[in-house]
């Protein structure tokens, strides 16, 4: 038997208060996944995308229980480091879920996986988003202060094309930790804009895509502002301008850097439009220049079956 886990992205897109306090808002997204197959093993064995990271979160798994490695992992797909879609946070705890099922302890309860594998308070957001899916908006404690539903037809889909530079030499491993962190300590010091708030949400309940992506770029000045006030400025580069120019020149509502990484997210409608703009996009950075890609949201979080399977048999298959 084996365990397959499906766990979605997520972008932080800033920190918006409501109710009185700060909150992170962040939109689950489908792609790109965590896909990882798990079973029970002599040992701790695992392989594939971000392996390492993996063995990491596994580690803290073992030593919170005080138990034995009995796992192997083969993970399919991971999403990328340093782009600013919570790559550590929801692999840790896809391989929570994992390992919590192989060891026979309650893998349906997603809201406590986040212990399990020693995450710590800023990761809120992904935490929630790996339970629930959704466009939310989550406190520091894990409350979810609003969820919101996104969901259309092709034709009609909010897409978020993203850009994903290649990460220049030197990247510091903590890099999306520390902003992720950054976005939580300033703020305490937004202002608190409760028609912005407001805004956000009736947009969201009336398909107004034009009235969402207004909000999303105000809440983006008011977090670069509040982030260049407490001397924690990130800069964009004269090559992510350019490719900014190119979302906004070519159909995008909203558009910026992911606050929480390296990579450029742009919000248009409609699949057609986001395959005009993926291509203008990735003409300019040409084939070596990083990745660009699109996705929708994802409202349902992460998902898993089990299967009278086993890798082995899976790798036979594969060849």
């Amino acid at each position: 038997m084996l365990i397959e886990i499906t766990s979605p992205a997520i972008l932080p897109l800033g920190i918006v208060h409501a109710e009185g306090r700060p909150g992170l808002l962040g939109l689950t997204l489908q792609h790109p996944p965590v896909q990882l197959f798990a079973q029970s093993f002599d040992g701790l064995k695992i392989t594939g995308a971000r392996a390492d990271e993996a063995r990491k979160h596994a580690e803290r798994f073992y030593a919170h229980h005080k138990l034995e490695p009995h796992a192997e992992v083969e993970i399919e797909l991971a999403i990328p480091n340093f782009v600013g879609l919570g790559s550590s946070a929801m692999l840790g705890l896809s391989l929570a879920q994992a390992l919590a099922w192989i060891h026979k302890l309650n893998f349906e309860d997603k809201a406590g996986l986040a212990q399990l594998v020693g995450l710590e308070r800023r990761h809120a957001l992904e935490a929630r988003a790996f339970e629930q899916g959704g466009l939310l908006l989550v406190a520091e404690n894990g409350d979810v202060i609003r969820r919101g539903v996104i969901q259309h037809s092709n034709e009609q889909a909010w897409a978020f094309v993203f850009v994903f530079p290649k990460t220049p030499p030197g990247t510091q491993p903590a890099l999306e930790a520390e902003r992720l962190q950054a976005l939580w300590e300033v703020g305490q010091h937004l202002n608190a804009n409760a028609t912005l708030n407001a805004s956000l949400w009736s947009a969201v309940e009336r398909d107004d895509i034009a009235a969402f992506a207004s909000a999303l770029m105000t809440i983006q000045e008011l977090n670069r502002a509040a982030l260049a006030g407490a001397g924690k400025t990130v800069t964009a580069s004269p090559e992510d301008q350019a490719l900014l120019n190119i979302m906004r020149q070519h159909g995008a509502l909203a558009y910026g850097n992911n606050p929480a990484g390296t990579g450029l997210f742009g919000l248009i409608q409609g699949d057609t439009a986001s395959i005009k703009l993926r291509k203008h996009l990735q003409d300019h950075i040409g084939f070596f220049g990083g990745t660009v890609m699109a996705s929708i949201a994802d409202n349902g979080g992460a998902r898993h079956v089990v299967k009278d399977d086993t890798l082995y048999a899976r790798s036979l298959r594969d060849t």
